[in-house]
């Protein structure tokens, strides 16, 4: 049945092809709004808009929206191709780590299950990579755009009950889940060709996605001295800025845990502290006093990295090596140097004794024919000590 509507009411729509030689074409019968349509444009809702791109809020970067075209907004231009020059496949880049930001990836263009990913990813001191803000996810869906197909990515919830976290154990507000994921009967996620999020069974096979980072974390307190030294170097913030997130956090068992995985052995509760509220599972510092206190994680605050320090076993163990190398490197030297001196002093002294004391004594010629020439080596021997006494 047919019914009559609002015509800037938005429906779905029939299209006809129209034949010239049967269906005369028909000038509208309506003009076109005052001002009308630039040419090439389209009237859409009875209306010029145009789309842009927008920037904030941060969740939402990189995506569009139709707008005013009227509006005074930055732009983004593309130049043509020189028909000149000679057109190229697109390349697909070799495997090797790329930088991007501060961190490092590399797509592995062989298909393994989630574990085998991980695992080959931990083989090259990388982890599955984990996606932390939009900039990073548009430059990665860029790259496995190049490859045509999905990739593994660190999200999984295999040994979290059935929560999500990131196999390097980052932590992120970022998420971008297509509609309807995740899956509770899926463990694993993937990056799709679309640029978002899905879950599957951790068994499928596709490429992955591996991440080097330079081991940064939210830093560890071990001890009051480690502490007093933040405090000494933070202390300047103390008016304006007085609250950090340092990288205590409690896990889904409710413990209290680093976020670098160390032992938590030192802790600086402000009294009262910490709260049993719900989703209070970070903590900060008052960088004025140095008490913590546990708190909201989706809040911003300042906070402090920490790198992994060279143990003091592996600096002692390396020193030891290298004094040992040093020790075994000049024994061989003086050992070296010993020998082409014994080896110059017995040249020497196997030169003097060609000729030497024979026969009580007597200066005697050494050759090959003694019965011969033994007489005359004497002869010329004894004249040759005459004329030196003279």
């Amino acid at each position: 049945t047919w019914n009559d509507l609002n015509c800037g009411s938005v429906e779905l729509f029939i299209c006809e092809r129209l034949n010239s030689t049967v269906r005369p074409s028909i000038a509208p019968t309506v003009p076109p709004p005052k001002g009308g349509c630039p040419e090439d444009w389209l009237l859409f809702d009875n209306k010029d808009d145009c789309v842009y791109m927008k920037k904030n809020p941060i969740e939402q970067a990189g995506k569009w929206k139709d707008g005013d075209c009227k509006a005074s907004k930055s732009y983004i231009c593309q130049k043509n191709t020189d028909p000149t020059l000679q057109s190229s496949q697109a390349v697909v880049p070799m495997f090797g780590f790329n930088n991007y930001d501060d961190d490092r990836y590399a797509v592995i263009n062989y298909k393994m299950n989630w574990e085998e990913a991980q695992k080959n990813c931990k083989d090259q001191h990388a982890d599955l990579a984990s996606i932390l803000d939009p900039y990073v996810e548009a430059y990665l869906w860029l790259q496995i755009l190049k490859h045509g197909e999905p990739v593994w990515i660190g999200l999984n919830s295999n040994t979290t009950h059935g929560l999500y976290m990131w196999s390097d154990r980052r932590r992120s507000r970022y998420h971008n889940w297509a509609s309807g994921e995740p899956n509770k009967n899926a463990a694993c996620a993937y990056l799709d060709l679309d640029g978002f999020w899905k879950t599957t069974s951790c068994n499928e096979t596709f490429l992955s996605l591996c991440k080097q980072s330079d081991g940064a974390s939210l830093v560890s307190i071990e001890d009051p001295a480690e502490m007093n030294f933040l405090l000494l170097y933070l202390s300047p913030f103390a008016s304006d800025n007085r609250k950090f997130w340092i990288g205590l956090f409690k896990n889904i068992e409710g413990e209290w845990m680093w976020s670098d995985r160390s032992v938590v052995e030192f802790v600086n509760w402000e009294k009262g502290e910490p709260t049993v509220m719900y989703d209070k599972h970070c903590v900060h510092m008052d960088v004025s006093s140095g008490a913590w206190r546990n708190y909201y994680c989706s809040v911003d605050r300042n906070f402090i990295c920490k790198i992994p320090k060279t143990s003091k076993r592996e600096a002692a163990v390396s020193s030891s090596h290298s004094r040992g190398v040093m020790i075994v490197t000049l024994i061989f030297l003086l050992l070296a140097g010993t020998g082409l001196i014994v080896y110059f002093f017995y040249k020497k002294r196997n030169e003097q004794t060609t000729v030497t004391a024979s026969f009580g004594n007597a200066i005697y010629c050494g050759t090959p024919d003694p019965g011969t020439h033994e007489s005359k080596c004497l002869v010329t021997n004894i004249e040759e000590n005459e004329q030196a006494m003279l």
